[in-house]
């Protein structure tokens, strides 16, 4: 490179004064935003749930499902809006089932002939044991062991702080890798010694419990002799009556696809995507809204994100306007060259719509009440339209909100397999 290139390149002075000066996204939000309107909606479900907090620990897709069910379920038994299920308690089972899940592909994958060193055995090593997860694993642990009140079942500093518990599992695994590329894997000690350590972390889970609560009326109640099944039950929700759209322009619509070797259950259900433009995953969001049930859905939420005023807006921050340089890939590029993802999962709770359109969307996070004195939003989120179409890519809806014809192309055999690495297969 001629260093003669550059000596003939102008800069303005005062962009250099400022960026040296200050953090570059405090200079970017422009002036003429109306933040106030930002909260304000026409269209929400009824009784909005207390704001959760999933802490520093990465369940934002138990949360979500959770927050999705716990809203019908408050209505039901007239219960206060902090009114939780147990993500601690789900939150053990899927450690565990997932440790066992990893060993057994481990043993499939070494008797097939796959190298201990290879992409897949690095990437389920690396980051399938992670606190992230999917709508399908949602599904297994419920239909496997349940729910349970949080206050039978509450947080550790462990569950709400995972990073020491990740470390050493991801510590056993790379044994167990080991053990088993070796022929020397000792499964059964090694499931005994994982729930040894998840009770030590979390707590030994309850078979049976007694639930005592304070009703929206003020009156003491207690139901005794509870056990997990009976506790579930009370919910009556089928989560086989939800499916999963998302909208990935790489791809062809109308069809299904997986993920291979995505799961966190030996027996547990293959995950499961049905293609659609993002105006179906619109439409079928604002039905369900409009009869008053919620919408979990995952994105990427760290794009054009203002924190401290809870807003999801492409246009929040003038990036190109002050680098004068410009940014352009599209949606389906973003996902081709790894710059987008589904990272993150949250609950759709309302709209706001100006005449025929909407133009922003309420969103339920699980990221804690607000501590800005200034501003209090409750933890609740707005995102606008635009930014539903760009970093919005997947939801769980109702099967009674799409047509008849996605219905007939939800039960078709799948389509294709995503590799493990691709950006559906982040773990939100």
């Amino acid at each position: 490179i001629d260093p003669e290139l550059w000596k003939n390149i102008t800069i303005d002075e005062k962009d250099l004064i400022t960026l040296h000066n200050n953090s570059l996204f405090k200079l970017l939000i422009p002036s003429n935003r109306n933040i106030e309107n930002y909260h304000i909606f026409n269209k929400k479900i009824k009784n909005l749930n207390k704001i959760s907090n999933q802490k520093s620990s990465g369940r934002c897709w138990m949360f979500a499902g959770l927050n999705m069910i716990r809203n019908k379920f408050i209505e039901k038994y007239n219960l206060e809006g902090d009114f939780e299920f147990s993500q601690s308690y789900l939150f053990f089972w899927d450690k565990f089932e997932r440790m066992n899940y990893i060993i057994h592909l481990l043993e499939d994958l070494y008797k097939k002939g796959e190298k201990f060193n290879s992409r897949i055995v690095e990437n389920i090593i690396l980051n399938l044991i992670d606190d992230g997860g999917t709508w399908s694993m949602f599904q297994n642990l419920i239909k496997k062991y349940g729910l349970i009140p949080k206050c039978v079942f509450p947080e550790t500093y462990h569950t709400s702080n995972s990073g020491n518990i990740n470390t050493i599992l991801k510590k056993k695994l790379k044994e167990y890798l080991r053990d088993i590329y070796n022929e020397k894997m000792d499964k059964t000690k090694a499931l005994k010694d994982i729930y040894l350590l998840l009770v030590k972390f979390f707590g030994k889970p309850p078979n049976e419990f007694e639930w005592e609560y304070i009703d929206k009326k003020k009156k003491y109640k207690i139901i005794k002799n509870l056990t997990v099944e009976k506790f579930t039950k009370m919910v009556k929700i089928d989560l086989c009556d939800y499916i999963c759209l998302i909208h990935d322009p790489r791809h062809e619509y109308g069809k299904t696809y997986s993920v291979e070797y995505l799961n966190n259950m030996v027996e547990g259900n293959e995950i499961k995507y049905l293609n659609v433009d993002i105006d179906v995953i619109k439409q079928a969001t604002k039905k369900s809204i409009d009869k008053n049930e919620s919408v979990y859905f995952a994105c990427d939420v760290g794009k054009f994100l203002l924190n401290k005023n809870n807003i999801l807006d492409t246009e929040i921050y003038k990036i190109e306007d002050l680098l004068h340089i410009n940014f352009n890939l599209n949606k389906k590029e973003r996902l081709l060259y790894y710059e987008s993802q589904p990272t993150h999962a949250m609950v759709i709770t309302g709209y706001n719509i100006d005449g025929s359109v909407i133009n922003r969307w309420q969103i339920e996070n699980s990221w804690g009440e607000d501590k800005n004195d200034e501003k209090d939003y409750n933890g609740y989120y707005s995102m606008t339209d635009k930014w539903m179409d760009e970093y919005v890519f997947e939801i769980i809806i109702n099967k009674k909100y799409i047509s008849n014809d996605l219905k007939k192309k939800w039960n078709q055999d799948i389509h294709h397999h995503f590799p493990l690495w691709d950006p559906f297969g982040t773990l939100a």
